[in-house]
């Protein structure tokens, strides 16, 4: 699903692959991205699923033995490390990004982030929250989110506090839509 999007349909699952260079704020950025800290093309948008109205949405990592890293010597999995930072970084919370209504979170770095966001013509015109996906605390490796309600966009990011070009790996998830 690499720079593109799946439309989701109830009860089918999506291969995702969730980059360490997928940037939460690039999400709704435009043509040629061009960030603060190096960041260029599009590799630093995060993939995305189309969920239907309704829906809930499990997510499932596919290996638990994954690692991903912040810098090279700082490699966790999906749960991050015990190293909290604010995603919310001003020179990335702007409008060449079109993430100005994007809520950051304080959470673990290197953690996996996901966030749902209106399925309309402009959906960074409207507040949209990151979530904190905690495996680290799962029984399982599936964690179920329940979507808005209408029809939605869910993605699938890395937390960084900034400077997305340093950073390694992928996890690989399954995202489950039900109804």
């Amino acid at each position: 699903m690499n720079d593109e999007h799946q439309v989701g349909v109830t009860g089918q699952n999506f291969p995702v692959e969730v980059s360490a260079k997928h940037c939460m704020w690039f999400a709704f950025a435009n043509g040629n991205l061009q960030g603060p800290m190096g960041e260029s093309g599009p590799a630093y948008k995060p993939n995305h699923v189309v969920v239907p109205a309704g829906s809930t949405v499990d997510v499932e990592l596919e290996d638990f033995t994954q690692l991903w890293s912040h810098h090279p010597e700082r490699e966790s999995g999906a749960e991050g490390f015990d190293d909290t930072r604010d995603l919310e970084n001003p020179a990335y919370k702007n409008a060449a990004y079109n993430s100005q209504n994007i809520v950051g979170i304080n959470t673990n770095l290197n953690r996996l982030v996901g966030m749902f966001a209106k399925d309309v013509a402009d959906p960074h015109l409207h507040v949209t929250e990151i979530i904190d996906l905690n495996f680290a605390q799962a029984t399982s490796t599936t964690q179920r989110l329940f979507s808005p309600g209408e029809s939605s966009l869910f993605f699938l990011a890395f937390h960084d506090g900034e400077e997305w070009t340093n950073n390694e790996g992928f996890i690989d998830v399954i995202v489950k839509l039900n109804q």
